[in-house]
């Protein structure tokens, strides 16, 4: 009851913000997917806007971490979307997107989709989840099989 209580106190501090970003991210509470579909919808994937997200997320970090955490992550695959070179200056500006772990996996999708699959391993380490790595004889196959099945 008393840490409801204080999650609720903690939300309404948050909404007297008058924040965009972070009225996005009270409306869509520990949905940072649902948060990043809203940002494709309501903002432009440049630089203000990366800016104007980790300045919401600092904000939250204030009040509740966890909401700052899916503001960072939202925004990471906001930007890692429209183009996976991008998540390097999301991490550049949002390196707090490193003690995330859903961060952490996104980047070395985003990494591992420019090639960068020894690259994602020095700076994040090992990932703990499996890599789909395609060789180019695997989707050719694939695709002859397609193509004979039509």
């Amino acid at each position: 009851m008393v840490r409801k209580l204080l999650c609720s106190r903690k939300i309404s501090k948050l909404k007297k913000q008058s924040n965009s970003i972070i009225d996005m991210a009270l409306d869509h509470l520990d949905r940072p997917t649902d948060l990043k579909d809203i940002f494709h919808f309501n903002l432009r994937c440049d630089f203000d806007t990366l800016v104007g997200n980790q300045e919401a997320a600092l904000i939250c970090d204030k009040y509740d971490s966890i909401i700052a955490m899916d503001i960072r992550l939202a925004t990471l695959r906001f930007f890692g979307s429209h183009k996976s070179s991008h998540a390097f200056q999301c991490l550049s500006y949002i390196p707090e997107s490193l003690k995330d772990q859903r961060a952490i996996r996104s980047l070395h999708t985003y990494f591992n989709r420019l090639g960068l699959h020894d690259f994602a391993e020095d700076l994040l380490g090992d990932p703990n989840f499996d890599l789909k790595k395609k060789n180019k004889r695997e989707l050719q196959s694939k695709l002859n099989i397609l193509i004979q099945n039509r």
